[in-house]
């Protein structure tokens, strides 16, 4: 059975560097997300893609208070 999303929240971070400022804590907060833990998940998965390198990261908050993420290089021309 698919899970139901309770919202979706559009960023860019920058791939291996995301720290759980006030900012992005803020924003997160708001929607349950627990911004350490998005952090660690988020540099683990992008510091493969090159450290720094901007990414479109779009994350999935479903209702049973889990999330999902995903994210694709931005074009730099």
């Amino acid at each position: 059975m698919a899970k139901e999303v309770d919202g979706k929240i559009k960023l860019k971070l920058l791939a291996g560097r995301a720290q759980p400022n006030n900012a992005l804590g803020a924003l997160l907060g708001t929607h349950g997300i627990d911004a350490s833990e998005f952090c660690l998940a988020f540099n683990n998965q992008t510091v493969r893609e090159g450290l720094g390198t901007l990414l479109m990261t779009s994350i999935t908050k479903f209702q049973d208070h889990s999330y999902s993420f995903s994210f694709e290089p931005m074009d730099q021309t």
